[in-house]
């Protein structure tokens, strides 16, 4: 592939980041400056249909951008860009000249971060600035509008190892960046290759015919998430216990099982049969109406938050699904037992079921013990001494249809049948 490389450098005013999730904000000022790079790699093509391919890439950046629907519900939101001028340089050391030209013109006052091109068919961003300070960003990319994409990406606060704003093919672009602090991660999109295999997570490629396997969540820095939207059927939220990777509350609503972003909103369901699902925050999980699990799938949501204050567990703010229902949320207990192994037993049961107690607590200590059919919906929740060695904690389940139900306490979830 040819190399062909532009410079941008992007200006965030600071006001841009006090708005409101549902204001619009102004474009991000972009000066594009292409060097004579560009005219050896592209000896035939005219000055002026360089700027137009320029153009075109940012034409199709701004374009995925408006109409992701992710972008809509972000805060800030993702910005557009506005080509503010577009100029040529003859030397191609100019990158670091022009960044102490713009830095002279704007003053010292802002952020600088210097992005360069590493190879011909990528662009490479050195360092990054947090979206939310006042910065002078300059970006290196090629010919794809992807590139550009990505690269805008890394701006914005994006990990290299988690997606990219990949275009593939002329109409829609199958992924969003993923976004740290305070933004929701997401993959989308079938067929998708994510490249930095010795990153953690794992980068994976996504099948072309399959819903099951084509997105992922995380999300990261304990941050506040507001609504997650256009995500396709198999969520994990992944973690390996550390605490930057722990947050404190966010909402579920209107996930989708479907492979593109663009899919219109009219599924009622996100976990399908044979997947499973995770959600975990450090206090708070609320599942809005519209939420589904299927029949044959895991969903599992739970509230841990590593106990990372000085090794103590933290009061907690409990909710889980239970259809057509906003939130269902439990007062905060310091004693909460949240991290014991359940046991419990007739299982099947058509009576009772008996849960046996956790040997070595203290009795004070309790748990709340929910109950969901196979629906998702909450058909019970108790709060449970379950310290009080010697004493079984029974449940009547007697009044509950025969079927297949899900038993939980703490961050353990196990399945029991009623006869």
């Amino acid at each position: 592939m040819k190399k062909i490389v532009f410079l941008v450098i992007l200006l965030f005013p600071v006001f841009l980041f006090a708005q409101e999730n549902n204001d619009t904000l102004s474009p991000a000022r972009v000066f594009v400056i292409y060097t004579n790079e560009v005219l050896n790699s592209y000896p035939d093509i005219s000055l002026k249909l360089m700027q137009e391919k320029i153009i075109e890439s940012f034409n199709l950046v701004n374009d995925a951008l408006e109409k992701s629907t992710i972008s809509n519900i972000l805060n800030p939101p993702i910005q557009k860009f506005e080509i503010a001028r577009l100029f040529y340089n003859n030397n191609n050391s100019g990158q670091y000249q022009n960044y102490n030209y713009f830095l002279e013109i704007y003053g010292p006052d802002f952020k600088t971060s210097i992005s360069y091109t590493n190879s011909g068919e990528c662009g490479q961003s050195d360092g990054m600035i947090p979206f939310t300070e006042r910065g002078l960003v300059t970006i290196e990319y090629n010919c794809l509008p992807q590139t550009l994409a990505h690269e805008y990406g890394h701006v914005m606060g994006c990990k290299e190892h988690s997606g990219s704003l990949f275009y593939y093919n002329n109409e829609t672009w199958g992924s969003l960046m993923t976004y740290t602090f305070p933004r929701a991660s997401i993959y989308s999109g079938p067929g998708i290759y994510y490249p930095d295999k010795d990153a953690s997570p794992k980068s994976e490629v996504y099948d072309n015919n399959s819903n099951h396997n084509n997105a992922e969540i995380i999300l990261t820095n304990r941050s506040q998430i507001r609504s997650l939207y256009q995500t396709p059927t198999n969520i994990i939220l992944l973690y390996d216990g550390y605490d930057e990777e722990i947050i404190n509350s966010y909402e579920i609503a209107d996930l989708l099982a479907k492979s593109k972003i663009s899919t219109s909103p009219n599924f009622k369901y996100i976990c399908e049969a044979n997947s499973k699902v995770k959600f975990r925050a450090g206090s708070e999980i609320r599942i809005r109406p519209g939420f589904w699990a299927k029949l044959g799938s895991e969903f599992h949501a739970f509230i841990n938050d590593g106990q990372i204050r000085n090794g103590k567990s933290k009061g907690f703010s409990r909710s889980f699904v239970k259809s057509k229902e906003d939130v269902i949320q439990k007062s905060h207990r310091n004693n909460y037992v949240n991290n014991c192994d359940l046991k419990f037993y007739p299982n099947p049961a058509s009576e009772y079921i008996e849960i046996k107690p956790y040997i070595g607590l203290h009795y004070s200590e309790v748990s709340e013990v929910s109950i969901y059919n196979s629906f998702g919906e909450l058909i019970l929740s108790e709060v449970l001494h379950l310290g009080d060695v010697g004493h079984l904690k029974r449940i009547d389940i007697s009044h509950l249809p025969i079927g297949v139900y899900y038993i939980k306490t703490g961050i353990q979830t196990k399945m029991f049948v009623k006869l």
